[in-house]
């Protein structure tokens, strides 16, 4: 058998918790209080059950703050290094101050959590759940999930997923799998969805400039002197697990904005209305207005979330770049947004 206290761990509390797996027929008590008093402490140690199942997830996921709160979901995470140190995501270093750090000539990367993180970050969660699934970045952009794994053979009911996508695409999984599991849905269908979601999600991104992506080693020097020279911003896709080139957009920003957003909202009626996130970083609000003017003209959604970029995905897409997350129609969509709309939603 296998069982959890959280620390600083009760004597009776322990015993309470043994019993309750011991089979009645080999427990034998000496005295009527004892009974009386160690019923007492099993019935407290039931009442303090963990949840059946609970979605964690990567600081990565760009979800904002009231959703998490709303769907319990917590988050490991990553790493954004500099000259000066190794910052914790979002918690010891915001996408502002990195770009300001980055734009004065100096460097700013993103690293995954450690193994030794991850078993941290499991071992306390399972104080809360019987079973944790937690959702990663697609497995070919980061490390993330090779860590997560890895940490993961330390616990019997820990499970890492793949969510084929980054950033809020891979955020949709999470809302998902948080919204199942708060309705009592078996560990199994959760994951079975999340990995049936992995399809019908579209992760898209366009990049303003790609001196951060030459910076990071994601492209060449020979690429990036070519999409300054003629004025190019690549669209970046993630298609089974890896980030792919989907398309150059020639022109200003204005220009590649409104292609780009064209060109992915394009085909109206496969796409799922409930919700679009608008990730951006280093972007004003007069660019986001724009933006979100031309998404209400090519494709009006329900509820539209502007999502600042975490620092991790910011040190590689850099400034005035931003993406369109949806999910595409499909018959078995779990209607998880079906709730009352959190702060943050225009």
């Amino acid at each position: 058998f296998s069982g959890y206290l959280a620390k600083p761990v009760s004597g009776a509390l322990l015993e309470a918790a043994v019993l309750s797996i011991l089979p009645k027929s080999l427990v034998r008590l000496n005295e009527e209080a004892q009974q009386s008093e160690i019923e007492k402490d099993i019935l407290i140690f039931e009442q303090s059950q963990r949840r059946s199942v609970l979605i964690t997830t990567d600081s990565v996921c760009d979800l904002p703050e009231s959703l998490r709160r709303t769907f319990g979901i917590p988050v490991c995470p990553y790493y954004v290094c500099t000259e000066t140190g190794r910052f914790l995501d979002e918690q010891e270093l915001c996408p502002d101050e990195l770009l300001m750090h980055i734009a004065r000539g100096r460097k700013g990367d993103s690293q995954p959590p450690e193994v030794e993180d991850y078993e941290r970050f499991f071992a306390q969660k399972l104080t809360e759940a019987q079973n944790v699934i937690h959702i990663s970045m697609a497995k070919h952009v980061s490390d993330g999930y090779r860590n997560a794994k890895e940490a993961a053979k330390s616990f019997d009911n820990v499970t890492v997923v793949d969510s084929g996508h980054l950033s809020s695409g891979m955020g949709l999984a999470v809302l998902c799998a948080a919204y199942m599991a708060e309705h009592h849905a078996g560990k199994e269908e959760i994951l079975e969805t999340v990995k049936r979601m992995e399809h019908f999600i579209s992760s898209a991104f366009i990049i303003n400039s790609t001196h951060m992506m030459c910076q990071s080693g994601r492209i060449p020097k020979r690429v990036q002197i070519l999409c300054d020279a003629l004025l190019l911003h690549p669209v970046l896709e993630l298609k089974k697990s890896r980030m792919v080139v989907g398309g150059m957009v020639m022109g200003s920003f204005t220009h590649a904005a409104k292609k780009y957003v064209r060109k992915t909202l394009q085909n109206t009626g496969n796409i799922d209305r409930r919700i679009l996130f608008l990730t951006y970083s280093g972007m004003d609000e007069k660019r986001l207005q724009y933006i979100q003017n031309l998404v209400r003209q090519y494709c009006p959604f329900e509820r539209v979330y502007l999502q600042k970029a975490s620092s991790a995905i910011a040190s590689n897409c850099g400034p005035d770049s931003f993406g369109l997350l949806f999910l595409r129609r499909d018959d078995a969509a779990v209607p998880f947004f079906q709730t009352p709309g959190p702060d943050g939603a225009a």
